[in-house]
């Protein structure tokens, strides 16, 4: 799970983020940006790069692994168990952060963006 930005808790900033990742045939991102904002920079920067951390597991075409790219949605709120960057542990009980990536979406966007237009793929 990637850590809630401190500015942004702070702040008391939530929202969405929605970062397309190219991965490779071996699992790594090879490339990602985000694709729809939180409007909060912070958020939308934390997001890419917890995606670029992250190994996955690659699309198949005709049997074979293959580059292909991915939607991962990552939704950033606040609660009671949010972690704060840098700190790696809860940092108060009325705070939480959520990370939202959904195994079958991530696969149907692989799947769709193999065959279609990422504008398409939404």
């Amino acid at each position: 799970m990637p850590n809630y930005p401190a500015d942004a808790f702070r702040a008391h900033q939530q929202g969405t983020v929605d970062v397309i990742v190219t991965v490779s045939a071996s699992g790594e991102p090879v490339e990602a940006h985000v694709y729809q904002s939180s409007g909060t920079a912070s958020l939308d920067s934390a997001a890419v790069a917890a995606v670029k951390a992250w190994t996955f597991r690659a699309a198949e075409r005709n049997g074979n692994a293959t580059e292909a790219q991915a939607i991962v949605t990552i939704d950033w709120s606040i609660g009671p168990k949010t972690v704060l960057a840098g700190l790696g542990s809860p940092m108060n009980p009325s705070s939480n952060m959520s990370t939202v990536v959904k195994q079958q979406t991530v696969v149907k966007q692989i799947e769709c963006l193999q065959t279609s237009p990422p504008e398409l793929c939404k």
